[in-house]
Formats: C-alpha cells, sequence, structure tokens
C-alpha cells in the first residue's frame, strides 16, 4: 500500500509537472505568436508607410513634371508674345516714321534712314532686274552716266540707266534708257525728279507681294480663317 500511495503521489507530480510544462509552453508560444503578429503587423505598417511615400513622391514628381511642362508652354508663350508685339511694334514706328516723311516731302518717296524699296513690275531693266525684284534705292541725287536710277515720272517710279548728261536751259538733265528696250526715254529726268541710285535688288519677292496686292480679299479671307483656326483650336 505504502508502495502504492508512493507511486501515485509520483504519478501526480509528473502529471502536474507536465500541465505546469505545457502552460508555460503554451505562455511560450502565445508570446511567440503575439511577437510574430507584431511583427506582421509592422511590416505591413511599414509597407502602408513606404506606399504612401512612394505615392507622394510619384505625385510631387507627377506635379513636377506638370509643373515643368506648364513653365515650358509659359515661357515659349511669353517668348512667342514678346516676338509678335516686338514685331508690331517696329511696324508702327515704320510706318509713323515714313508718314511723317511724306507729309514734310509729298514730292518724294520716304525713305527709311536713307533707303528706298521699289518692286519692278516691267521688264525693261531684264537682264539686269528681273519682274519681281525689290530694288534697294539709295536716297541721293549725286549720280552719273550708266548709274541705275529711280526717278519719277507723274504718279509712277521708274527704274532705268543714265546713258547721258546734258545742259538745258541752264539745267542739269539726264537721259535714260532701259537696258532692254530699243530706245531712249523719250523725256529728260530732272535732278529734282531723282528719288535715288539702284544699289542692290531682293529677287522673287515682289512676285509675292503683287499676288497679295492683286488679291487683298483673298488674302484677307486666309487671315481670318487662319485666326478663327487658331482661336477655337489652340487658343482655348
Amino acid at each position: 500500500m505504502e508502495n502504492e500511495s508512493k507511486n501515485l503521489k509520483k504519478d501526480f507530480r509528473d502529471e502536474n509537472k507536465k500541465k505546469r510544462e505545457f502552460k508555460e509552453n503554451s505562455k511560450i508560444k502565445k508570446n511567440n505568436d503575439y511577437k510574430e503578429n507584431n511583427k506582421r503587423n509592422e511590416f505591413k505598417e511599414n509597407s502602408e508607410i513606404k506606399k504612401n511615400v512612394d505615392c507622394k513622391k510619384n505625385n510631387k514628381n507627377n506635379k513636377s513634371e506638370e509643373n515643368s511642362k506648364f513653365s515650358k508652354v509659359s515661357k515659349s508663350s511669353k517668348i512667342k508674345d514678346i516676338i509678335e508685339y516686338t514685331i508690331v511694334f517696329l511696324v508702327i514706328i515704320v510706318n509713323v516714321f515714313l508718314i511723317i516723311k511724306s507729309v514734310k516731302n509729298p514730292n518724294k518717296t520716304p525713305d527709311f534712314f536713307g533707303k528706298k524699296a521699289f518692286v519692278i513690275v516691267s521688264g525693261s531693266m531684264i537682264p539686269e532686274i528681273e519682274i519681281g525684284d525689290i530694288v534697294i534705292i539709295n536716297d541721293t541725287q549725286d549720280v552719273n552716266i550708266n548709274d541705275i536710277i529711280a526717278f519719277r515720272r507723274d504718279s509712277n517710279i521708274i527704274v532705268h540707266r543714265i546713258i547721258n548728261k546734258m545742259e538745258v536751259n541752264g539745267k542739269t538733265m539726264y537721259q535714260t534708257k532701259g537696258d532692254n528696250n530699243n530706245i531712249p526715254d523719250t523725256e529728260l529726268v530732272d535732278v529734282s525728279d531723282i528719288e535715288g541710285i539702284y544699289i542692290n535688288k531682293i529677287p522673287y519677292i515682289g512676285k509675292l507681294l503683287m499676288f497679295l496686292y492683286n488679291n487683298l480679299a483673298i488674302v484677307v479671307v486666309i487671315i481670318v480663317v487662319i485666326l478663327i483656326v487658331k482661336y477655337y483650336f489652340f487658343e482655348k
């Protein structure tokens, strides 16, 4: 009996020991699971934080790209506006300058800093000067034989070469002729009618100007269409 009792006590102690160990192991496992869960939660939180940071960075990059694009567009638009305003301003200044000159001296074609430009509409000076060339004239009356001059004949400007110089009733007169003409001009040229001496030419541009002048209505319609297209498709 005594041995049985001892065995029972021993078994009871062993059982309690096992229970305690099981409880301790359970606690340890719970703690480990808790720590593992915490780690997972921290990892999720860190992942979310990283995603948010990346998202903010992407948003910043997108905004910076948009801002850079907008700044480039605004800069190009400003440059374009400056160029347009400068051209308009220069055109206005030149026209005002020419108007003042024409008012002061109505019998002369106004010059711009001593230079005049005329479009050639006849072939009397071929091959030296072609139809549609713009001739540049230096405003001077100091001319000699063989010079090509521009002179006024009624309301027209003629560009011909001087072939002779003579005195008529105490006045210096010049005889002119077109290089492509067979005979000299019938009228002599007075010094007061001379607009200037030919110094250079710009080929072909005059043909465009003549087309624009002769087809003014078409040009106006084209400009209006361009402005409408620009307003509705590019400004909005």
